[in-house]
């Protein structure tokens, strides 16, 4: 298990993830159309990421399929520059907020700002 900001993360290592959310009110809720939601993805036993369609499978939990086995240890929701997938509401209209359970370096780790020269 691991414990994040408003979730717990739990994971089953043969099929799926299931990420369980609090303050719920009512219930999770889709936004957007169809049975899937997006803005999920998982990192495959290479580390690389890869979107995936999770599903709502009851009032406060997300089931995310496990594309890589037993391999697949990381999930992000939402992390990128501009989530433009952020699907995931609880009843009271408040987004899910974005997640990731990794602690890879980001894209701009060990970038430094030259003021002098307006440029990094």
């Amino acid at each position: 298990l691991q414990e994040l900001e408003g979730k717990t993360v739990k994971c089953f290592y043969k099929e799926k993830i299931e990420v369980y959310y609090k303050n719920v009110g009512d219930g999770l809720v889709s936004i957007q159309p169809g049975e899937y939601i997006g803005g999920f993805a998982v990192a495959n036993s290479g580390g690389e990421y890869e979107w995936v369609d999770a599903y709502i499978k009851n009032k406060n939990t997300v089931v995310i399929p496990n594309i890589d086995g037993s391999k697949t240890k990381f999930i992000r929701y939402a992390w990128s520059n501009n989530p433009a997938q952020i699907s995931l509401y609880n009843s009271e209209g408040l987004p899910a907020l974005p997640f990731r359970t990794d602690t890879f370096p980001g894209v701009t780790f060990g970038a430094k700002y030259n003021f002098e020269d307006d440029q990094f």
